[in-house]
């Protein structure tokens, strides 16, 4: 339908303010509009609204566009999310969920949420006796991640 493709444009154009608009609408619609889009616009969402906008919608997409679209979450974002969810709910998205992925949020889920460990990844940079401060820097802007 053609008012879908322009909301996805939207979406695309300005993620922020769709966020908020997605937190006025019914959540069973502001789901199915984002199940029908590619995960970027779910991941953009996301990032722009609260962790209760984003797990009302999550909840509601199908479990495998759910996995899809908490793949470019940062993973605080993306275990506030899911750390909302009802683990019926949560359960067959973090099993459409890459292992490493699943494994991380798994790790941060089992800890209090204002536990450090709720923060914490599992990425983590290795380096030889030999490699200097500069080398671990390099690493470091290689991989934000960890």
């Amino acid at each position: 339908m053609a008012s879908d493709a322009l909301m996805l444009a939207f979406i695309e154009a300005r993620p922020a303010a769709e966020g908020r608009t997605l937190a006025a609408v019914q959540p069973d619609q502001a789901a199915a509009l984002v199940d029908d889009g590619p995960a970027r616009y779910a991941q953009q969402i996301a990032s722009h609204t609260s962790a209760w906008i984003g797990a009302s919608i999550f909840g509601r997409m199908e479990p495998l566009a759910a996995a899809a679209a908490l793949e470019g979450l940062h993973q605080t974002e993306a275990a506030a999310i899911l750390r909302l969810l009802p683990a019926e709910v949560r359960s067959p998205i973090l099993e459409q969920a890459p292992a490493s992925l699943r494994r991380t949020l798994e790790s941060s889920l089992s800890f209090a949420p204002d536990a450090v460990g709720a923060h914490m990844g599992l990425a983590i940079i290795v380096l030889s006796q030999d490699e200097t401060v500069a080398d671990a820097r390099a690493q470091a802007r290689r991989h934000p991640e960890a």
